[in-house]
């Protein structure tokens, strides 16, 4: 069905660039009438750091609307001719954003620059699969849930559906929470820009050390922070977003599910959760920003334990992306729940 529809836009896309060519005798070309660098992005951290590093010599679009979830997201197309007509597209690579691939062969802009973030970086392979990894005796505390862990988990799909859905294999694609990771992103983007724009790129280039200043300076925050914490044990109803941080922070990580949010937990992997909380006696469970907080309040509800949320930050809520509120300021906010619920001392 998707292989259906990526053809239904491909020929939208075509058509379009022959009703222009008869009307006009020229074929579509991105505006030329601003001097600005036009740049589409697919998430918000590459839109975060392509507008600090452009500032006002670029115009940053954010193909994600605010509220979407980044993983279930498919270009309109619309979305696709914005993307022909920039300068400069940048997306996060195949694992995060597998349309890409689907829609390069259908653009018609030749001067398009087009940057995979994750190009060159070594991408974490996992088999999500928590039937194999479960070594308590789950059974017994799969019989302690109550009835609304049932209720919660059956969502109109059997068992089998649901377990069929939580299996995953693959790389985990959220790269933007390694803070060592977005430095060379954001370099390569400063790069891209000098490149398109040679004549601004003293400013590209000193926008781009400040901006390298301000995110060695949050990794180093969040090193030294998470350094000094009681426990290192995260335990996160939500999906598996986290694993770049945790593995960079040395901290232990759990989810209750995989590396996209419909992949539903079992009963079975919040039973073993709820063991493991209260196995190590923890006071916080965290929840994901945009997502539906029922799994991290169910689990808090049979551990005595209170909610804090995390944002892995690849989109916002409308109110949040019209506040202005940056990148930084979202993973700032992550470590002062961070230092709580780990029971660290405060470093920013």
């Amino acid at each position: 069905m998707k292989r259906y529809n990526y053809a239904i836009l491909i020929m939208f896309i075509l058509l379009s660039s022959l009703v222009w060519y008869w009307n006009t005798g020229q074929t579509v070309a991105p505006d030329q009438s601003s001097d600005q660098v036009r740049i589409v992005t697919s998430l918000f951290p590459l839109y975060d750091l392509a507008k600090q590093i452009g500032g006002s010599q670029v115009d940053v679009q954010l193909l994600l609307p605010p509220g979407v979830d980044a993983h279930s997201y498919e270009p309109s197309p619309a979305d696709i001719m914005r993307i022909d007509q920039a300068d400069l597209f940048i997306y996060t690579g195949e694992a995060m954003e597998p349309w890409v691939g689907k829609i390069l062969s259908s653009l018609s802009n030749q001067e398009l620059v087009i940057m995979g973030a994750s190009a060159g970086l070594h991408l974490v392979e996992l088999d999500y699969d928590h039937e194999h990894d479960h070594e308590i005796e789950s059974n017994q505390a799969l019989s302690d849930l109550d009835e609304h862990a049932e209720d919660l988990l059956d969502h109109h799909h059997d068992n089998e559906d649901r377990h069929h859905k939580h299996d995953q294999h693959g790389v985990d694609p959220h790269i933007w929470l390694d803070f060592g990771y977005l430095q060379i992103i954001a370099a390569q983007i400063g790069e891209q820009l000098q490149e398109i724009d040679s004549n601004q790129a003293d400013l590209y280039v000193a926008r781009t050390s400040e901006l390298l200043k301000q995110l060695n300076g949050l990794d180093t925050a969040y090193r030294e922070t998470l350094s000094t914490c009681q426990t290192q044990k995260i335990y996160y109803g939500g999906h598996y977003a986290f694993g770049y941080l945790a593995s960079r922070y040395d901290l232990d990580y759990q989810s209750t599910q995989g590396f996209i949010p419909e992949a539903e937990p079992t009963a079975q992997d919040l039973a073993v959760m709820i063991e493991q909380i209260k196995e190590h006696d923890l006071k916080y469970v965290f929840y994901e920003e945009l997502d539906s907080p029922k799994i991290a309040e169910l689990i808090a509800n049979e551990t005595d334990a209170q909610l804090l949320k995390l944002n892995p930050g690849q989109n916002l809520s409308r109110q949040a992306f019209d506040s202005g509120i940056g990148f930084i300021e979202i993973m700032e906010a992550n470590l002062a729940n961070l230092a709580l619920g780990l029971g660290c001392e405060q470093k920013l």
